[in-house]
């Protein structure tokens, strides 16, 4: 007997399983950002707008925006993005370059990145939003 049908999983059928990406190209990018006090709900509308914005985009898996529970001022997006590519060409974006424009006078300092390498989870099935996962 198969170890998944033991346990009562079923097999994933080839038509699924060959829309799956491996997520090992993926990067994903913490932003961190320090907003004025008085821009914070300015700086929340802008950056909502661009992160639905962004999840439309090809290149990208994920758009989370945050916000620190104890600091009301600071934000952090992770972006995840499904190739070494992505990134640059989300800057390219009209959306991405108007939430620049708008927010930039808001930031306390300027925002900050830190990189990652995707380990977990393995596929696209797990990271890309519902309507990526039909034309993955």
């Amino acid at each position: 007997m198969q170890f998944g049908r033991l346990l009562g999983f079923t097999t994933i059928n080839s038509r699924i399983s060959s829309r799956l990406m491996s997520t090992s190209a993926y990067t994903s990018v913490n932003v961190y950002i320090d907003v004025k006090p008085e821009f914070v709900d300015a700086f929340k509308i802008a950056s909502l707008k661009n992160s639905v914005e962004s999840t439309k985009e090809i290149g990208i898996s994920r758009f989370d925006l945050l916000q620190d529970q104890n600091d009301n001022t600071k934000f952090l997006l992770t972006e995840v993005y499904k190739s070494a590519d992505a990134p640059a060409a989300h800057k390219q974006t009209a959306h991405y370059n108007a939430w620049r424009a708008t927010v930039a006078d808001m930031m306390a300092t300027p925002r900050s990145n830190t990189k990652y390498t995707i380990l977990s989870p393995k596929s696209s099935l797990d990271w890309d939003y519902p309507d990526q996962k039909k034309a993955a």
